[in-house]
């Protein structure tokens, strides 16, 4: 970032802010995202009862819908109707349920073809909310297990 000086001696990047107002402008946008009503609409097979206390953290509220099974076996007309079937009878009643109480995000976690088709029909609804997660590897006796931790929501 290249940098100005402003009248009273305190740096300018491009975007005409002092760091001091940019750290103020990301403070008041932090405040605004806890403060809305937020609503997560988790499509895994990870149910959020199992989740940890920070992954639940920011959300008001958390609709868990199965993930479908999808054979490795289906063709893609089999997995087009399983994504038509998962809109009509799960998410699109689950939306109409909750739009009124705060703004939806989605969480989809699955079969990789089937997501793949059904992102950009929920992005056309609401944001996609990913969770990161940090790998810390463990050896014990000569075994490597991966453990990862949780570490933000981030919205896409």
């Amino acid at each position: 970032m290249s940098w100005e000086i402003g009248k009273h001696g305190s740096k300018l990047g491009q975007d005409g802010l002092t760091e001091i107002q940019r750290k103020e402008n990301k403070n008041m946008l932090r405040e605004m995202w806890d403060e809305r009503k937020k609503i997560l609409i988790n499509i895994s097979n990870h149910p959020s009862n199992l989740w940890t206390k920070e992954q639940k953290g920011s959300w008001k509220k958390i609709i868990d819908i199965k993930f479908p099974d999808v054979p490795a076996e289906s063709s893609s007309n089999k997995v087009y109707t399983l994504i038509d079937n998962l809109l009509n009878e799960e998410i699109y009643p689950t939306i109409e349920r909750v739009e009124t109480e705060g703004e939806v995000f989605f969480m989809l976690q699955g079969e990789f073809s089937f997501c793949y088709k059904l992102l950009p029909i929920l992005q056309k609804i609401g944001a996609i909310a990913v969770p990161t997660t940090k790998r810390e590897v463990v050896e014990k006796d000569g075994i490597k297990t991966s453990i990862f931790k949780f570490v933000r929501w981030r919205i896409i």
